[in-house]
């Protein structure tokens, strides 16, 4: 049974399904589907095969129906790549249904009790981009993770053209070109967006980390962030908070970021 009303669709999942289950030698349930996440589903259960296709399989051809019979029977070491390659070249087709979700309310806090955050997006924005930049800023929440060698000191959602920068910044013994050094790499990401090689998405490209360098003081900051990342993480354990910023969570999913390692 399958979830397309296009005669000509109905015909291709009809045909898919009998050479499954030629392949298969087994009695096969198909559903065509279009799904964002879930491409392929196979299940087994007393009455045979259970598949859950996406509707870019109906342009599937011999080998790859012949591939996702042997994925479907175990063989799937030697069948992903197979999979993958046709999935990738129809990656397009892999589209939403519905409208998608508006943004979550975000209250945005820029001032801080030694920076402020419009004032260095305006201050960047103008010195290096287009200062008409659809792109909003906020201190986000600092958890506390004891134990964790790195920090995410700042983050960009695509999705709400958002930008969070970590309150430990926001302290006395900061240099401010840090502070905007981090700000720069996250309108950086906005501004060019992420891109896609052989199905994976890369934010941290070619070009990007060419045009990072362009930051007057992209090496200082560097320099002074590996240098004093110990201290970041006594200060994170402590519990730094920005004014006003207890009340606002940032979810990691979605989130590209500038993280300090150590």
């Amino acid at each position: 049974m399958t979830q397309i009303q296009d005669p000509a669709g109905l015909t291709k999942a009809q045909n898919i399904k009998e050479k499954l289950i030629c392949l298969l030698n087994a009695p096969v349930t198909l559903t065509i589907t279009n799904n964002l996440r879930s491409i392929i589903t196979v299940k087994w259960q007393s009455s045979g095969f259970i598949f859950r296709l996406h509707y870019m399989f109906l342009e599937a051809g011999e080998i790859v129906l012949t591939a996702l019979a042997r994925w479907a029977a175990g063989s799937r070491k030697r069948t992903n790549q197979t999979l993958r390659a046709f999935i990738d070249q129809h990656e397009k087709k892999i589209t939403k249904a519905t409208k998608p979700a508006k943004p979550r309310k975000v209250k945005l806090i820029t001032q801080g009790r030694y920076f402020d955050l419009h004032e260095a997006v305006q201050r960047i924005q103008q010195e290096y981009f287009n200062p008409d930049l659809d792109i909003r800023i906020t201190w986000s929440s600092n958890r506390k993770k004891p134990g964790r060698r790195n920090i995410r000191l700042g983050s960009y959602s695509a999705r709400t053209k958002l930008i969070r920068i970590n309150p430990l910044l926001d302290q006395d013994f900061i240099p401010p070109f840090v502070l905007d050094d981090i700000v720069f790499h996250e309108i950086l990401h906005h501004y060019l967006g992420f891109d896609r090689k052989n199905g994976r998405t890369r934010v941290h490209h070619g070009v990007f980390k060419k045009l990072e360098k362009e930051f007057q003081h992209h090496q200082a900051a560097k320099v002074w962030i590996k240098e004093n990342l110990p201290r970041l993480l006594k200060k994170r354990v402590q519990g730094v908070e920005g004014p006003g910023v207890q009340g606002i969570k940032s979810r990691g999913r979605g989130f590209e970021g500038s993280r300090a390692q150590g």
